[in-house]
């Protein structure tokens, strides 16, 4: 999983959005979104989840936009995911202002 939010600082007013891909030979031209929409957390947080789905003229890249919580400033928040009830296997981490 791929985490471009994770390169940069984000603010909690800034909506980022995260991607992560899958091997699959569909592209998409179109907005859609998973049935189920995942549960995002910075760090303990619940963040907001704008849009969960393929990513637009994309193959088999998922784009995920969440507005950040509004969080203590550090440069080192874990973002971890939820689907269905499942965790997720990484934790991925970004700097928020």
């Amino acid at each position: 999983m791929g985490c471009p939010a994770c390169y940069w600082p984000v603010t909690t007013i800034s909506p980022r959005r995260i991607f992560a891909r899958r091997c699959r030979n569909t592209f998409v031209q179109q907005s859609n979104q998973l049935i189920t929409a995942p549960q995002i957390l910075f760090g303990t947080t619940p963040a907001t989840v704008i849009y969960a789905g393929l990513a637009p003229n994309n193959v088999g890249l998922y784009q995920f936009n969440v507005m950040v919580p509004s969080i203590t400033a550090s440069d080192k928040v874990p973002v971890t995911f939820t689907l269905g009830g499942v965790p997720g296997t990484q934790t991925l981490y970004t700097a928020v202002q």
